[in-house]
């Protein structure tokens, strides 16, 4: 998304950026697999596209209700709408369902309608499909950061750098610090009151509202001494605004703990009445509160850091982290709706939960269950293997599944790498050991402790035609392994073998000539069948030392991808390619020889090349690749390229993909 506009005021920028950071937060905690997850409503079949693209869409970042269907914004994942009578969904993201942006910092639903503000413009759903809003003369491609609709259909809209939109369609009113009272044009947050005036934070310049005719500004001041208190003034010029009382209008704000204003806490503002609440003179569960909701019976509802917590007439409940309870951290949420059958539900970073009862109950779509997607894999029988980083996954006609450690043999939640065999036994290597899941669904597990792996910190695997499997580690020195097929282990690193780095990134398996393949941080490597070693590096042409990938294609050419680009080794001659030759840049991560013999080369920042024998060409995040870091690929038996990214899991056919 774009950054917001510099200023010549330091410390202007610095709390600027901060606040762009605090709003595009995504979850990074381990996801575990949680209970309530259910298959996604069918769709009607959609027109071939080249490209399709699963996210993560667990962490919440605000909730919405429409009779039963909760709407939930995401941080990357999209939109999501539970349908929560019969636990089913639809999804909508960028490159499905034209979607602006997957990132979401607002949403307003109005029965079937939907508005999101997203990182690259307002977006308007229809009741059937998504489309991009102009608003003003607002860049269509422009981060909104929130929106507000009022009782006459009268929409607000909030910029990062450019004030306020107010109107529709046709008729927006632009109001900016040049011809308003606004404070700031770096608007975080509108909150509407029944009557139709606006509360609005306006980052590192306090909290302003505006009824259609006079503005009123509120910039820091002396805070309430307790949470019944009167008078005092704002906490914090980095207000947001996060709720407005439906009885009487008043707001209700967090404040941030910028450096320049170290007070945090929550406040509610009727216009003249200030009253704080934080942990030293009140009830809530933390200082650091990222929802509010006032609920329909008067009862106010606070989510953050230390948990849930409700006010209700002066009496409070807390509900504190739960998430070593049933793993589902509620204090990473950052929503809150209520739904007309009384239930409370709350946003995560995990998934969403509904509270019932006085009991939490977790759910998510089971989707991709972290962001970054380091490796992927394809079985024979058109499943799809995911090293997600927060667990091992796979995705099969639609259906998704997920193992941890918490519900499987596992040894690590954090997944680095995955391969399959024939048999349809699928390797991975995690931070805590390697496994392996057989056909049967029957596990092996090998660990340093076990006697088996140099180090537990594997970050590549391969399984050789003839069983034979290998596991790669390119931290702690670990070099590399192979355990027989046989069951009988050997382990290589420098000095004991013809191996030239411990570092070892990635390994490929030549079963037609019984050679293995090793990409180092010193260089390319080849253990041919009868043991002899040879070595590749900048002095014999490579375009890199460090080797990131490698790969064997059918014809025994073996293709590379490093910081210095691609190579192509034939025999004994090495072809380099760098930005020079067509390489989208030097920065290659990855690479992958399709069966037609089609090459494509992943690439840090700038996307997937293609190699047409003479050229290449580059798809870029804005020709429709989930992300511009392509960290792995594979082919599935449809012909599908899946691509592990650095947010999310791309699908590319160039005739249209095929039902993944």
């Amino acid at each position: 998304m774009p950054a917001p506009r510099p200023r010549p005021n330091v410390r202007r920028v610095r709390t600027r950026r901060a606040a762009l950071a605090l709003l595009l937060a995504a979850a990074s905690a381990p996801a575990q697999s949680v209970v309530g997850t259910m298959p996604g409503r069918p769709h009607a079949q959609p027109a071939p596209r080249a490209w399709r693209e699963h996210t993560f869409d667990r962490h919440a970042t605000h909730l919405a209700f429409s009779g039963d269907d909760l709407w939930i914004g995401t941080s990357g994942g999209g939109v999501v709408r539970w349908d929560t009578s019969v636990d089913t969904y639809d999804k909508w993201t960028r490159v499905d369902d034209d979607l602006p942006d997957n990132t979401v910092f607002d949403l307003v639903v109005d029965g079937a309608q939907a508005w999101a503000a997203t990182g690259e413009g307002l977006a308007y759903f229809d009741g059937a499909a998504w489309s991009l809003v102009p608003v003003g003369e607002l860049p269509l491609a422009h981060a909104v950061s929130s929106v507000a609709r009022a009782a006459d259909g009268t929409l607000w809209v909030g910029t990062f750098d450019q004030g306020l939109f107010v109107g529709g369609p046709g008729a927006w009113t632009h109001l900016h610090t040049g011809n308003s009272g606004l404070s700031d044009d770096f608007v975080t947050s509108i909150g509407l009151t029944p009557g139709g005036a606006a509360w609005i934070g306006a980052w590192g310049d306090g909290l302003d509202r505006f009824d259609g005719t006079t503005w009123q500004h509120w910039g820091a001041g002396a805070p309430s001494s307790d949470a019944g208190g009167a008078g005092g003034g704002l906490l914090s010029v980095f207000a947001y605004v996060k709720a407005v009382d439906p009885t009487d209008g008043a707001v209700w704000l967090w404040c941030d703990d910028d450096d320049f204003d170290p007070q945090v806490g929550v406040q509610r503002f009727d216009g003249t009445t200030w009253t704080t609440y934080t942990t030293a003179t009140s009830g809530i569960a933390s200082d650091y509160v990222h929802s509010v909701a006032v609920h329909a019976d008067g009862s106010v509802w606070f989510q953050g850091t230390g948990g849930v917590s409700r006010l209700d007439g002066g009496a409070w409940t807390t509900w504190p982290d739960v998430s070593s309870v049933f793993d589902f951290n509620i204090s990473r949420g950052r929503s809150i709706a209520f739904a007309d059958d009384g239930t409370v539900w709350v946003g995560t970073a995990d998934g969403f939960a509904r509270l019932d009862g006085g009991t939490f109950t977790p759910f998510s779509t089971g989707e991709l269950s972290g962001l970054d997607v380091p490796s992927v894999a394809a079985a024979p029988d058109g499943t799809v293997w995911f090293a997600a980083g927060a667990g091992l996954q796979s995705r099969t006609r639609g259906t998704w599944t997920t193992f941890t450690s918490a519900d499987s043999p596992l040894p690590h939640d954090d997944t680095r790498a995955v391969a399959t065999a024939p048999s349809g036994a699928v390797l991975v290597g995690t931070f805590g050991g390697a496994a392996l899941r057989d056909a049967d669904g029957r596990w092996t597990v090998w660990t340093v402790a076990g006697g088996d792996l140099t180090v537990n910190q594997t970050t590549a695997v391969a399984h050789a035609a003839d069983g034979t499997l290998w596991f790669a580690h390119g931290i702690y020195g670990g070099g590399a392994s192979r355990r027989a097929p046989d069951g009988t282990w050997t382990h290589f690193v420098p000095g004991t073998s013809g191996l030239p780095a411990s570092s070892v990134w990635s390994v490929a398996c030549d079963d037609a000539r019984g050679d293995t393949w090793f990409g180092t941080s010193a260089g390319l490597a080849r253990l041919d069948a009868g043991g002899a070693w040879t070595v590749w590096s900048t002095m014999q042409g490579l375009p890199h030392t460090v080797v990131r990938d490698v790969h064997v294609a059918d014809d025994g050419v073996v293709w590379t991808a490093g910081p210095g680009g691609a190579a192509r080794l034939a025999g004994d001659v090495v072809e380099a390619f760098t930005a020079a030759d067509g390489l989208a840049e030097t920065g290659a991560r990855s690479v992958h020889v399709a069966a037609d013999g089609t090459v494509r080369v992943g690439h840090d920042i700038a996307g997937l090349s293609t190699y047409h024998g003479r050229r290449w060409t580059t798809a870029s995040f804005e020709d429709g690749l989930a992300h511009p870091r392509v960290h792995d690929m594979t082919e599935d038996r449809a012909g599908n390229l899946w691509l592990g990214t650095g947010f999310g899991v791309g699908v590319h056919r160039p005739l249209g993909v095929v039902g993944p």
